[in-house]
């Protein structure tokens, strides 16, 4: 059977102390370091992104997140191609067709819409339940 306790220590151990455990059996197994240190300078113009803006959001004012109306249409697109069971092939032509790339400028592959599926997953409510998405299915439906 082991034994084990674990002692926390704001200084080091006397040697005597460490002498004594050895001796009555026990045996050091770790120490643990950590130390404070000064934030980073960031030089001006240069941005450090904590965390990535979920596609089809902004920030705004600097501590508010509202939609993002192009990426918006790109969700609500991409969503449309999954409700009408296309692939994601077609939906990514349809997105370069009507003049959308994707965040860093590119033309959309069928890859960078599958990156999108988890968002659609978070947003997918939301959209569906919007106004817009309600107005466009139903002119959709009315069309076919």
């Amino acid at each position: 059977m082991r034994e084990q306790e674990r002692q926390v220590v704001s200084e080091w151990p006397a040697i005597e102390e460490l002498v004594e455990r050895r001796a009555q059996g026990w045996r050091l197994t770790a120490i643990e370091w950590e130390r404070e240190t000064a934030a980073p300078e960031v030089a001006i113009g240069q941005r450090q992104a904590a965390i990535e803006i979920p596609y089809g959001l902004r920030v705004t004012g600097g501590h508010h997140l509202e939609d993002e109306p192009r990426e918006r249409q790109v969700l609500m697109m991409l969503l449309n191609s999954i409700v009408d069971d296309r692939p994601l092939s077609h939906a990514a032509a349809d997105l370069n067709r009507a003049g959308f790339t994707t965040r860093d400028g590119e033309p959309w592959t069928p890859a960078e819409a599958f990156k999108l599926l988890p968002r659609l997953i978070e947003a997918g409510p939301a959209i569906f339940a919007s106004p817009d998405w309600i107005e466009q299915r139903e002119r959709r439906l009315r069309m076919a």
